[in-house]
């Protein structure tokens, strides 16, 4: 009898740790080694059916930007993200565009008039699912007046697309000094820190500048699997 006893709660021990695991394993994640989802703009998913085009303000910044955007493209679609690049259209920026539409346009100094900076933003439903988002690059890229140099020219679109999609910049106070600082963010052996990290990390190397780093993949994968457990198809 008392054998029998222990052995069914050694099998209720075993369905109660399960069932915690299944539990944890169904928690929303918003940030992890190198990546961070930006709960700031309230995103916390993205949808891995949706299908996504970028869509230009013009036929100028789409010569301009989307080759710089191609590496990038092609490791968010082995990652199961529908990505396209659109055409050109008018849109209005003072509002969300159209489910689906990464928008592509330009502003002066569009991030509280630094200089040099871009800027992007999301668009969300209600479950926080990332469903749409700008882009806006700053023009003094393309009117020469601030210089990128190659391997940010090719780094800073995509960083921008990941930020309409639902990517933060993951940097954290690495040196313990009480500071979240400029280029503060984690790196690989090889010294390559995240695109996404602020203000400018991804690649160096001509082979590799405008790919998602590591640390960045893990963040969409982090996107989309918060999608499939919100129920978000």
């Amino acid at each position: 009898m008392l054998k029998r006893t222990l052995t069914a709660a050694a099998a209720i021990a075993a369905a109660l740790a399960l069932t915690v695991t299944q539990a944890q394993a169904a928690e929303i994640t918003t940030s992890g080694t190198g990546w961070k989802i930006n709960t700031g703009e309230k995103v916390k998913a993205l949808s891995p059916s949706q299908a996504n085009t970028i869509v230009f303000s013009s036929t100028a910044i789409k010569s301009w930007y989307a080759p710089y955007l191609s590496r990038a493209l092609t490791q968010l679609r082995a990652e199961g993200l529908k990505m396209a690049v659109g055409g050109v259209k008018a849109m209005s920026t003072a509002m969300c565009p159209p489910r689906g539409t990464i928008y592509f346009t330009e502003a002066y100094r569009p991030l509280s008039g630094k200089p040099g900076y871009s800027r992007a933003g999301s668009c969300v439903d209600s479950q926080g699912v990332q469903y749409s988002g700008i882009v806006w690059m700053n023009s003094e890229y393309r009117s020469g007046t601030w210089k990128l140099g190659a391997a940010l020219s090719h780094n800073l679109p995509p960083h921008e697309l990941l930020h309409a999609l639902g990517l933060d910049h993951p940097n954290h106070d690495k040196d313990r000094d009480g500071t979240v600082e400029a280029y503060e963010c984690v790196a690989t052996s090889f010294g390559n820190k995240p695109l996404m990290c602020s203000p400018n990390g991804g690649y160096r190397t001509t082979a590799n500048r405008g790919k998602l780093v590591g640390y960045d993949i893990n963040g969409v994968r982090a996107l989309l699997a918060n999608a499939r457990i919100l129920g978000s198809k």
